[in-house]
């Protein structure tokens, strides 16, 4: 059990550090990451409460191989589409060309 809860946080850990060293969209803001994990998080949640009412509708299998990774999916990307609009893609390819 302890080992499972360590690999659980240190694999984001990890993760957020990459996000964070490698800056690939040159947004320059941690803060903004942190959000966008923080709201995966609530995501989850919010999927794990739409999934209950779903299951009273269609069956259990149907909610675990379609609805459930859809649900899921569309909430998550919430965060991205609000950030990504301020985003200038040019810099962004620019950057990458320079790699």
């Amino acid at each position: 059990m302890l080992l499972a809860a360590l690999v659980a946080v240190i694999i984001p850990l990890i993760f957020l550090l990459l996000v964070r060293r490698l800056d690939l969209y040159a947004s320059g803001s941690f803060r903004a990451v942190l959000i966008c994990m923080g709201w995966g998080i609530v995501a989850f949640l919010a999927a794990y409460q739409v999934n209950n009412l779903f299951l009273r509708v269609v069956s259990y299998s149907l909610l675990v191989t379609l609805v459930a990774p859809i649900v899921e999916e569309v909430l998550k990307s919430l965060v991205l589409v609000y950030y990504l609009r301020g985003v200038d893609h040019t810099r962004c390819a620019r950057r990458s060309a320079e790699r």
